[in-house]
């Protein structure tokens, strides 16, 4: 796997994943959530937040398995899997992020102390990012590496 292209992929993540789930969560809230904050329905608005999660986390992993697997060639699943896991936490914390920039929010927070717990949370989505791209290109390393000798690996044994 070369680090050009892994390079590539992971600041492609961290700006446009990061981009579109805070300009989506924009989205959603200007058409949807302020509607229903309006009216008192938080049960509609937590809804509608969970709905956009959803689209925009299976938009980012979506992409960034199909790149992996056609553009890097990663074939190990199981790290696939693991690197997909990751990145749903990560745009969960950046979606949780910009929940907490919400207007509203965001005051309920200050009067609280939490006023940076915003920048946290976004913080802490985009480290989660750079991890994930750091073990990926470590386990592919590894598995490249490993000598035939050992038998078959785990891919090799579930597809038995």
């Amino acid at each position: 796997m070369p680090s050009a292209r892994l390079g590539i992929l992971m600041g492609a993540v961290m700006g446009f994943g990061y981009g579109l789930v805070i300009h989506g969560y924009a989205w959603a809230q200007d058409y949807w959530g302020a509607k229903l904050r309006a009216t008192g329905n938080f049960t509609g608005w937590w809804f509608v937040s969970a709905l956009a999660l959803a689209a925009l986390t299976t938009i980012i992993v979506g992409t960034f398995w199909v790149l992996s697997r056609t553009w890097l060639k990663v074939r190990n699943r199981l790290l696939l899997i693991s690197a997909s896991l990751d990145l749903l936490l990560a745009v969960v914390l950046w979606f949780l992020g910009a929940a907490m920039n919400d207007p509203t929010t965001k005051h309920q927070l200050a009067g609280v102390g939490l006023a940076h717990c915003t920048d946290l949370l976004l913080s802490a989505g985009t480290a989660w990012v750079a991890v994930t791209f750091i073990r990926l290109a470590v386990g592919v390393a590894q598995i490249e590496q490993r000598p035939e000798t050992e038998g078959p690996g785990p891919q090799k044994r579930m597809a038995a």
